[in-house]
Parts: structure tokens; sequence; C-alpha cells
């Protein structure tokens, strides 16, 4: 899930006052922008967070425990045929446990073997 850019007065607090100005300039205008370009990288934080609450709860589109989901914002994504093999997904799994060390004990999971 990526929830995107959410320019926000909190995120200037301590930048130059020209940085403040441009932010504040651009959450000001961002509604807008997102209604003219909904392909923006910037969301407001309102849109993020229904965006969120879309890939946290909803059962309609996504189904009830959705598995390799992949969203920006609340559009469905199709990853590249590399990501979905799942050959690399395994050597990638077990190279990750060799390299973190991970040993009996070590974890809560049923079949991380």
């Amino acid at each position: 899930m990526d929830p995107g850019g959410m320019p926000t007065a909190d995120i200037a607090r301590d930048s130059p006052l020209g940085t403040r100005v441009v932010i504040a300039i651009l959450a000001f205008l961002l509604p807008f922008l997102n209604f003219c370009f909904p392909s923006l990288p910037f969301r407001t934080t309102q849109k993020s967070a229904d965006d969120l609450y879309f890939a946290s709860f909803d059962e309609k589109e996504l189904g009830i425990h959705p598995k390799a989901v992949t969203l920006d914002g609340s559009k469905r994504l199709v990853t590249s045929e590399e990501s979905r093999d799942e050959e690399k997904w395994e050597r990638l799994w077990e190279g990750s446990l060799k390299l973190a060390g991970l040993r009996e004990g070590d974890t809560v999971l049923a079949k991380w073997k």
C-alpha cells in the first residue's frame, strides 16, 4: 500500500521558510490538483486514510484475506512477472533466512523453514 506523498504543515515545521510556503501552497491546492490529475504522487491525508481503510477492510473487491495484492492508493496494480515467480519467492525466503541467521526458536512462525 503506497499512501503517496502527503504534504502537511507538520512535515515542514523545521524546514526553511521557503520550503514551508511551498508545502503550504501545495497542501492548499492538493484537493483541486487530485481532482484534475488523479495520478499525481501526492495525496491529501484524507485520501491516504481512505485508501488505507480500503486496503484493510474491503472484502468486496479485495476478498476476505487478500494475498500478494499491490495497491497504488485504492487502485489495484499488477506487479511484474518476475515478482510473481514462486520459485524466486522460495529462493528469496531461503536466502533471507541464511542472511538473518534465523534458527529454531527465533520465531513463532509455524512454517518458516
